[in-house]
């Protein structure tokens, strides 16, 4: 994860709760891209959540995780966000 200013070579992202992070790629070019899926410890100890937190955390990267291993759920997200096709006009 990535704690500095300016462009990263992967894709990061803060789930909205702000329980989790999330890294999708690799910085070593000989490895294969991954998901990375980390606690927010900084988060978590600010609000108090503790075991609460910690078990919502393990929900989402349960979640995430059936969701990458669901390939016609992915298809269907990656679907329903694709602009609609351009209609096909005919010449006069």
């Amino acid at each position: 994860m990535t704690w500095k200013d300016g462009p990263c070579a992967t894709s990061q992202f803060v789930h909205s709760t702000g329980l989790a992070l999330v890294q999708i790629g690799s910085l070593d070019p000989t490895v294969e891209p991954s998901l990375l899926f980390w606690r927010n410890r900084l988060q978590l100890g600010r609000d108090r959540l503790g075991a609460t937190g910690a078990a919502q955390v393990h929900e989402l990267c349960r979640e995430l995780t059936s969701l990458c291993a669901d390939a016609d759920r992915l298809r269907g997200i990656w679907d329903a966000s694709l602009p609609p096709p351009a209609p096909i006009v005919s010449a006069p």
